[in-house]
């Protein structure tokens, strides 16, 4: 008994073929029917590609017997499943990624509580992607900040290059650099970058104000970096009025945090520039007033606020914010583990509540290209290393090679070999290089479109505002304000 290879195709087919008499179906019943029509196809097609490749055997005299026959077969039939089944998932995948679609839209505008079919919050989703507006949103502000020198001779694990820690006499030190918001409304005046040879003559934004003495420098964007103690910074980035708030509130926490750990907001005041108590057995810890509050705990105490919006509607904290925070400042040296033998950390939260101690990150404004910007200077610096120490063939050279290539050591090695000018430089071009890859020139200024690329940066750099923070004699952060290239303050 020969069995029919073509029968299932065949059946397949006849049960995918709508009867005429019947009326019309549905758009979504149309599609199904269209798509199991598609699928029948298909395995007709592999029925008579496998028949033609086995239809020899079947004629054979070699083919005989009934039990070589009836495997034949049912390797035959095995196949088509098989090749069905892939069909099948491949559409299910497809159709899957259209409903994740058609959730999101639904559900996305809805408050972060609502959960969607899918167990999805598309509104928490929603808020932390409007965190990172894109490079050409003026609305927006931005900050990047690193974690440099710092601690003992460092090994690169991957390629074996010493690298020296201890730039600027041992001093480890962190940059914030950041630009502020701005009305895209203001009347520009592009005269002070003119053309080539042209000094600079005016300012890069003209104020409508009466009085520019009672204005202060009306010229200046509102700043994205707070400096909450002689110990402690903190900068925000994302949405420009979502920034502002998330920003006063971490004013708020750690006012807060002084006021509860040190007896008062009366005791703060009179004690808020206490030093340390020169314990060498447990490290510099701090005391009293302004130097009491650790970054770490102002950084979980944002991060519970951020969490209690994602819980709750109503609450005292309101709604999410678009804004991700950075603050910076003394550590609790008291663990003497590696990670934390050092006195200066990092750390950032973001909208959801998610917090890390980390060494480098950009928030904000064109986040996402401006670290891409750090790990290509990070790649450049450690290829530099290899091929300094003979390690870096012709391949790697010629070769394109992607950013996960990169470990965290590697960006730890380049961050530890930066001296405080050369970290300044790395922050400030990577702020406005990251920025630059995603705004289009201001032609309406310059026909030139050269001339207007170089005003548009020539605008971003005046609009940086960066704080160095590094020790001081007294163990202490001492904390450095630069407008553009100019020295602004000084925190001792």
């Amino acid at each position: 008994m020969e069995t029919n290879p073509n029968s299932t195709a065949v059946a397949v087919a006849v049960a995918a073929t709508p009867d005429p008499s019947l009326p019309a179906p549905p758009a979504a019943a149309a599609a199904s029917a269209a798509a199991a029509a598609e699928s029948a196809d298909f395995v007709g097609k592999g029925v008579q590609i496998l028949t033609s490749l086995f239809s020899p055997y079947h004629n054979a005299q070699t083919m005989a017997s009934a039990t070589l026959s009836s495997r034949l077969t049912s390797t035959v039939i095995f196949v088509l499943l098989t090749c069905n089944a892939i069909y099948s998932t491949s559409s299910v995948a497809s159709a899957s990624s259209s409903s994740d679609a058609l959730e999101a839209a639904r559900y996305g505008t809805l408050p972060p509580t609502v959960f969607a079919p899918g167990g999805r919050l598309h509104g928490v989703e929603r808020v932390a992607r409007e965190s990172y507006p894109p490079g050409d949103d003026e609305l927006s502000c931005v900050v990047i900040a690193l974690h440099c020198g710092g601690g003992d001779k460092r090994t690169d694990v991957h390629d074996g290059v010493t690298v020296d820690g201890n730039n600027d006499n041992g001093e480890e030190f962190a940059i914030m650099s950041g630009i502020g918001a701005i009305s895209p409304f203001l009347h520009k005046d592009e005269s002070f970058i003119g053309h080539e040879g042209q000094t600079d003559t005016g300012k890069g934004y003209i104020p409508l104000v009466l009085d520019n003495e009672d204005a202060g420098d009306p010229d200046l964007p509102p700043t994205p970096i707070a400096i909450l103690s002689p110990t402690l910074v903190a900068g925000v980035g994302g949405k420009g009025i979502d920034s502002a708030v998330l920003l006063r509130r971490s004013i708020e926490v750690a006012l807060s945090n002084y006021r509860s750990d040190n007896g008062g907001i009366e005791w703060f005041m009179a004690h808020s520039l206490e030093g340390t108590n020169g314990d060498d057995s447990v490290g510099p810890r701090l005391v009293g007033g302004a130097s009491g509050v650790q970054v770490a705990s102002l950084a979980r105490r944002m991060a519970d606020i951020a969490q209690d919006s994602t819980q709750s509607l109503g609450g005292k904290y309101g709604r999410m914010l678009s804004s991700s925070l950075l603050a910076v400042g003394v550590a609790n040296n008291n663990n003497k583990s590696d990670f934390d033998r050092r006195s200066i950390s990092l750390w950032r939260v973001d909208p959801t509540g998610m917090f890390w101690r980390i060494d480098a990150s950009a928030v904000g404004r064109g986040a996402l290209k401006i670290e891409e910007e750090l790990l290509s200077k990070a790649r450049k610096w450690r290829d530099a290393s290899k091929s300094n120490a003979g390690e870096l063939n012709d391949k790697d050279e010629n070769t394109t090679v992607p950013y996960n290539d990169l470990s965290n050591d590697d960006v730890k090695s380049y961050l530890a070999s930066l001296t405080v000018d050369e970290a300044l430089d790395v922050a400030n071009d990577c702020l406005v290089n990251g920025i630059m890859t995603s705004i289009k020139p201001d032609t309406h200024v310059q026909s030139n479109e050269r001339m207007g690329r170089i005003q548009q940066e020539r605008g971003l750099r005046k609009r940086i505002q960066t704080a160095i923070i590094r020790p001081s004699a007294l163990g202490l952060p001492r904390i450095e304000l630069l407008q553009g290239i100019k020295v602004a303050g000084r925190v001792d």
